[in-house]
């Protein structure tokens, strides 16, 4: 499915499910996918930063 085809909430999650992965990349431009396991270290650090994110942790 490509992007202009989306017509409907189903047909969203059907373009997220083929063209998205779960993951992250980090400042080496590594991808990370299916995975949080380093990020969850890092994102430990960020209060000591003072830097915010939007993502919503669980159980860090």
């Amino acid at each position: 499915m490509e992007i202009e085809e989306i017509k409907t909430p189903q047909d969203i999650l059907t373009y997220m499910n083929e063209n998205i992965e779960y993951g992250w990349m980090n400042i080496n431009n590594s991808k990370h996918i299916k995975t949080m396991k380093e990020f969850r270290k890092i994102i430990k650090q960020l209060p000591n930063l003072n830097i915010g994110s939007c993502f919503i942790l669980e159980r860090i």
